[in-house]
């Protein structure tokens, strides 16, 4: 594995037909292009989500 630190609008290349470029960023949002030829496969894997946080009693407004 490699992990790269990039800034936006960079790019980087996979073997000898994958450009990768940090499109933007917001967060711990990254957008990314990806230009492949159609005979490469590409596929998304996402990791599941952390549980939404209810805010505590104390920072609750009072009505």
């Amino acid at each position: 594995m490699i992990k790269l630190d990039i800034r936006v609008g960079e790019t980087f290349t996979i073997g000898d037909g994958v450009t990768v470029r940090l499109d933007r960023k917001s967060g711990q949002i990254a957008r990314l292009a990806i230009e492949a030829g159609p005979d490469v496969r590409v596929e998304r894997q996402r990791s599941p989500l952390p549980p939404l946080q209810t805010p505590s009693e104390e920072f609750v407004a009072k009505g």
